[in-house]
């Protein structure tokens, strides 16, 4: 609305959105939610993404047509800055956008000086806490705004030099109507359908991991807690949800590694490693909590998830991470295996306790993450670019 109380009509033009890669994580998981409730309110997209990616599938679920972003050109040869901002400023030629979105720290840094030379107003996201070149951190601070995920996110990079006036935090809004609470009605018969297939019996224990397998994420931690814990209790299983995205030799050695030390456990019939998933929200009402070690959380949208799915949550305190718990809920430095282990165990035998940290959650979750909260504020921003204020 302006100022006199009246509503402003969307601009007939689209807003491109900026992916430099395919998959969908995090990030394009929490721009997918937000972008489809602004599609209701009569917003258009346009995307630049890798095509033949699960991004670009899952634009065109909500009918929202892709340009392409290719990170080679013809020769196969990967481009560099001023290459990839070559080809951005063709995008922008041809598809003529209202605003130009750039959907993680890597796109805000190729866009700011194409946007800024081209007068397009632009806005980029922060999703990673990364040291960051002067020359980088100069590049993004040419968008017209700067969000970030959460408040560490924003302080992280206000330190590094980026403008306190440009940048603004919005949390990710989480559907949670997706991700809600076990149901005995309607989810018994799902819930023993993904147990038996499993091989996991009704009274175990299960404990769940979803996101990336990389050193970022603690999985070291992450393997060594569920091994304190199977020690304690004998029908404990985890369930490890993610690949390994990074093709880097120390990478691939590391998941190697742990994948061996779990594997020379008594408890490697107990470990499942499940790879991507489409069903974690089932997942997170078969589970009894949500192991988290990381090591460098921006704002973990698992995190959101579990929260709403009022799924217990063992984390670390990193990040934004405490942004997004109830204050009172324990958070672990991602060394400490004793103390994570500790927790876990006493969730785990006490299903009371389970329920009220859950319930906690999940209020928690609701009050300060909805999918409109979220929406509202990233709607000012596009209008505020508009000029629409």
């Amino acid at each position: 609305m302006n100022l006199t109380g009246q509503t402003i009509d969307t601009p007939p033009a689209p807003i491109l959105v900026l992916g430099e890669y395919g998959t969908l994580n995090g990030g394009e998981r929490s721009f997918l939610t937000v972008c489809k409730s602004l599609q209701a309110r009569g917003w258009k997209f346009i995307a630049a993404v890798p095509q033949g990616s699960e991004f670009e599938a899952a634009f065109a679920r909500q009918q929202i047509p892709n340009l392409g972003y290719a990170r080679v050109d013809e020769d196969g040869l990967r481009l560099d800055q001023q290459g990839k901002r070559q080809q951005l400023s063709r995008l922008i030629f041809e598809s003529k956008p209202a605003i130009i979105h750039a959907n993680s720290l890597s796109m805000s840094r190729i866009c700011g000086p194409v946007a800024a030379e081209l007068g397009v107003p632009s806005v980029g996201y922060l999703r990673d806490i990364l040291k960051l070149s002067k020359k980088a951190v100069g590049d993004i601070n040419r968008l017209d705004r700067i969000v970030a995920v959460s408040n560490a996110t924003a302080d992280w990079h206000v330190g590094q030099g980026m403008d306190r006036s440009r940048v603004g935090t919005i949390y990710n809004g989480v559907d949670g109507t997706a991700f809600r609470p076990f149901e005995a009605e309607g989810d018994r018969a799902e819930i023993e359908q993904l147990q038996g297939g499993l091989g996991i019996e009704a009274a175990d224990r299960v404990i769940l991991y979803v996101g990336q397998i990389g050193m970022r994420k603690g999985i070291d931690s992450l393997a060594e807690v569920f091994v304190e814990l199977a020690q304690q209790i004998s029908n404990v299983h985890l369930l490890i949800v993610g690949e390994r995205n990074s093709t880097k030799a120390e990478n691939v050695e590391y998941e190697q590694r742990i994948k061996r030390q779990l594997s020379a456990t008594r408890f490697s019939k107990q470990v499942h490693w499940l790879g991507r998933r489409s069903d974690v929200a089932k997942l997170m009402r078969l589970a009894d909590l949500l192991l988290h070690p990381a090591r460098q959380e921006p704002l973990g949208r698992v995190l959101l998830e579990a929260s709403s799915a009022g799924l217990p949550i063992v984390t670390t305190d990193v990040g934004g991470s405490a942004e997004i718990l109830p204050a009172e809920t324990p958070l672990f430095d991602p060394d400490d295996v004793a103390g994570m282990a500790g927790y876990a165990c006493n969730l785990l035998r006490d299903e009371k306790l389970r329920f009220r940290v859950g319930t906690d959650q999940r209020k928690a979750a609701q009050s300060r993450f909805s999918v409109v909260q979220c929406t509202e504020r990233l709607e000012r921003v596009y209008r505020e670019l508009l000029g629409a204020t």
